[in-house]
């Protein structure tokens, strides 16, 4: 897609918007903020037709603790095909678009393989023009960075927000309500039992996006990531009296959720955490993904038909029980509907391979934590045991207990993946493979229709276009570009060995 402007004018007016300089008196740090300004001028209108243009189409969200995305600036110009331009523009000015670049800090979304995963599927959907978003959490420190002090690793807060991050937007008016710990009291009207959670701690859910933008297709789709912030302002008692930890207790408590990935839970306090950063994505997302069908006014009984909710390893599996427990308390379903439309809407990706590596998490903590879901999930659980002696027969103590969601004082979160979703797959057909003759084998005896194999791949845009321009040119002199958006035209090049 072509994007027409006089890019000296754009930048000039975009340095002026972020600094009050000119190009001549400014710092590198301003540059990168205008060339964010610049950028942004260009995609709202993109971003907001692409928008309108999914509300007809059947859209997947992907849930993921880690979005492994690599820095946005250089891939997002290329995608948009405004690279070149401003490499000559700065060399015009004699100034350097790699030094500007160069200032990005890495995003610290993720960690491994799962987090590049989801930033890989996000890179996909967008540039093969489908309707497809992540919701994430937008950890402040990400995970850590590391140093060598006397020839010793250490490890620091990566603090990678310390700089602006051009490419997101806060949207502070969509902000939702995340619910912890508590009780359930329940009541009774008329022959229907009704839940209402009390005593809770509550946070805000603060959405940031982040526009991912397809291959020079016009398409731009939607990371959104959540931040936690505290219902209650400074205690102004408190503060006052000098008690400065009493005054900031709650927002730091709150900040706590979004600081660390993957949060040391060797100790009770940080297992607590981790279970909260788990329920925080996936009932932000939720609460999010329901406020979309309702604003395109999707009956819920049709859910299925129009949305598709992807749980990307077990860390998001709550958002079974979560969207039960909206169906149920929020809208009033019965069971037996509003179990059907999760178990078709969700799908799940298992990563682990070896059972004693699955989570699971102690029924008194998910308790504590979660006390509502708690309830669903067992009441889950039970309906499962009910089906499992009932219509598919299995009598056998040994295999019920391999099944069984809760068992030996835990809420096993593979298990409650696999029965409350329709699609269940490996990474690779050998994982996936151990998945069903071993590892997960009662299972897949039990729905052998719901697993299947998807082999996990890469974006070459990202590892071969733009991490080697020259390897890039030189295919491309050799079996034309259309590899670009066709990877397997690279096969093309076995001719040539």
């Amino acid at each position: 897609m072509e994007y027409q402007m006089d890019l000296e004018k754009s930048f000039m007016r975009a340095m002026h918007q972020v600094a009050a300089k000119d190009l001549s008196e400014s710092q590198l740090s301003e540059q990168y903020e205008a060339l964010g300004a610049l950028i942004r001028e260009q995609i709202g209108p993109i971003w907001q037709e692409t928008k309108e243009k999914q509300e007809k189409e059947k859209s997947v969200y992907y849930f993921s603790m880690e979005f492994l995305t690599g820095k946005f600036t250089q891939k997002n110009l290329e995608y948009l095909d405004l690279y070149e331009k401003l490499c000559d523009f700065f060399a015009e000015k004699g100034l350097s678009l790699q030094k500007v670049l160069s200032i990005e800090s890495e995003p610290g979304l993720g960690n491994g393989g799962l987090g590049r995963l989801a930033a890989a599927f996000l890179d996909s959907l967008s540039s093969l023009s489908y309707s497809g978003h992540g919701y994430g959490i937008r950890y402040e420190k990400g995970l850590f960075k590391q140093r060598l002090d006397h020839g010793y690793q250490t490890e620091e807060p990566d603090n990678w927000l310390d700089q602006k991050n051009i490419w997101e937007y806060p949207r502070f008016d969509e902000k939702l309500k995340v619910r912890f710990g508590g009780r359930i009291r329940v009541t009774k009207e008329g022959e229907e039992l009704k839940f209402h959670h009390v005593d809770y701690e509550e946070v805000y859910a603060i959405p940031y996006d982040i526009p991912v933008i397809g291959y020079k297709n016009g398409n731009i789709n939607t990371l959104r990531l959540w931040s936690a912030k505290s219902v209650h302002d400074l205690n102004f008692h408190e503060f006052s009296s000098g008690n400065l930890s009493a005054a900031f207790h709650e927002e730091n408590k709150a900040k706590s959720i979004c600081q660390i990935l993957y949060p040391n839970d060797s100790y009770y306090e940080g297992k607590k955490l981790r279970l909260k950063q788990e329920y925080f994505l996936v009932s932000a997302g939720m609460q999010d993904l329901i406020r979309k069908v309702e604003k395109r006014k999707i009956p819920l009984k049709e859910l299925p038909r129009y949305i598709a909710i992807h749980i990307n390893d077990t860390h998001p599996a709550m958002a079974i029980p979560e969207l039960m427990r909206i169906l149920l308390d929020e809208y009033e379903l019965e069971w037996v509907e509003a179990w059907d439309i999760t178990v078709k809407t969700c799908a799940f990706t298992n990563h682990t391979l070896l059972e004693e590596a699955m989570e699971k998490w102690d029924i008194n903590l998910f308790r504590e934590v979660v006390p509502r879901i708690w309830q669903i999930t067992e009441e889950i659980n039970n309906r499962f045991l009910d089906a499992l002696r009932n219509k598919y027969q299995v009598t056998a103590a040994e295999e019920i207990e391999k099944l069984s969601i809760i068992q030996y004082g835990t809420v096993r979160m593979v298990n409650l993946s696999i029965v409350g979703t329709h699609s269940i797959n490996g990474v690779a057909k050998l994982h996936s493979d151990i998945l069903r003759t071993k590892e997960l084998k009662h299972f897949a005896r039990l729905y052998p229709d719901r697993f299947n194999n998807k082999t996990n791949g890469i974006v070459h845009r990202h590892w071969l276009l733009t991490a080697n321009k020259q390897l890039t040119a030189y295919i491309e002199e050799l079996i034309g570009d259309g590899f670009k958006t066709d990877p397997k035209q690279l096969k093309e090049l076995l001719k040539f060995e």
